[in-house]
């Protein structure tokens, strides 16, 4: 459902440009976004503005994550566009499927009063770039029991950790070994390909490597991935 409304149908004109704001509503699905296969731009997300808008044909929501798209132009008017959802396994014991969420029509040409700039915001890094060493090491994990799974942090139920005190800024290194996807890791996926397309080698190395310790016992299906962030990893200068 969108808004609502179940496979509801859109309208675009033609040469239009449009901003969305799209949010993942989903109790605990991720959504692996599409517009028939058709380039959009990313402009932001829960964080705010991008400093440059990003061309994807794909993304993935995890479960209560907001985006910012800039959507069109489309120039074939009458085409009909699916917005839905791609095949996305987060675990091995579903299967997949692929969901049409809405359709949308590219109307007659209109004139668009849209324009995205070269810059979009200005982002101070948080910190220098190069190796850092982590604050903190978390890790995720999962043991069967009677009454199904226990989800632990450091091998305990109810994790406790030294405090972080006021106004401190902290590196946390979170190694993710349950065998299931997690935001968190397609976040620092994400922060690699922004850093690679930027020319940015070393930061993408540095996210890649993330990627890569947090998912080292994940899912077959992250394979693709994690041969991508391998690529992005090998840069580190």
């Amino acid at each position: 459902m969108i808004n609502g409304r179940s496979e509801p149908e859109y309208d675009i004109a033609a040469g239009q440009v449009e901003r969305w704001r799209i949010v993942n509503a989903c109790s605990a699905r991720y959504v692996r976004l599409s517009l028939g296969g058709r380039p959009f731009r990313i402009i932001g997300g829960d964080g705010g503005l991008r400093t440059d808008a990003l061309t994807v044909d794909e993304m993935l929501l995890a479960p209560a994550e907001r985006v910012e798209l800039a959507v069109g132009p489309f120039e074939d008017e009458g085409a009909e566009i699916a917005i839905e959802s791609l095949p996305y396994r987060r675990t091995s014991m579903k299967r997949p499927r692929r969901d049409r969420w809405a359709t949308l029509r590219v109307g007659p040409r209109a004139p668009s009063v849209a324009s995205i700039p070269a810059m979009l915001a200005t982002i101070e890094p948080l910190v220098p770039p190069g190796p850092i060493q982590p604050t903190r090491i978390v890790r995720l994990g999962a043991r069967m029991t009677l009454h199904g799974h226990d989800w632990l942090i450091n091998d305990e139920q109810h994790h406790h950790d030294a405090p972080v005190k006021v106004g401190e800024l902290q590196v946390w290194e979170i190694v993710n070994e349950t065998g299931m996807a997690s935001a968190v890791g397609r976040s620092m996926a994400f922060r690699a390909e922004v850093a690679a397309r930027q020319g940015d080698a070393g930061t993408a190395a540095l996210w890649a490597s993330r990627v890569l310790t947090l998912w080292a016992h994940s899912d077959p299906s992250l394979a693709p991935t994690l041969a991508r962030m391998k690529a992005l990893a090998a840069h580190r200068s």
